[in-house]
């Protein structure tokens, strides 16, 4: 079963990564500002990090699969700059820029991975003093 279930968590993450492709991509709203548009994209990423954290503790790390929409971005943004601006990229004065490439590449990973390892946390929490089968290496 838990093949299964690691695998099924798998796949959501890769859709997951759907929708995080979707908000890197997709242009504001008619009323939406660009904290708002980060807010909810920092609120995704560390809802699904959470989320498989906590249904799949052994494989917490699986929600590094959710942000592959977003390192997509990142990757095209930091080949951009780098094709674009050559060695001066860090100190680019138009688009594209390097350190939006990189905070793409690597915000997302960051949020996914810790709110995942705290949703891995709270589940060995929840499920501690319970007649549980314990998770091996915890």
């Amino acid at each position: 079963m838990s093949h299964r279930k690691t695998v099924l968590i798998a796949v959501v993450a890769l859709g997951l990564g759907i929708v995080g492709l979707a908000l890197a991509f997709s242009d504001f709203g008619p009323a939406e500002s660009a904290a708002g548009r980060i807010s909810m994209i920092a609120l995704f990423f560390v809802l699904s990090g959470f989320a498989i954290g906590f249904l799949h503790p052994r494989a917490w790390l699986l929600a590094c699969l959710s942000t592959w929409g977003a390192a997509l971005f990142g990757l095209v943004l930091c080949i951009a700059a780098l094709r674009t601006h050559g060695a001066d990229a860090f100190q680019a004065l138009e688009p594209p820029y390097l350190t939006v490439g990189l905070a793409w590449l690597f915000g997302p990973l960051a949020l996914a991975v810790a709110s995942a390892y705290a949703g891995r946390r709270a589940a060995l929490r929840h499920t501690e003093g319970r007649n549980v089968k314990p998770i091996a290496g915890m």
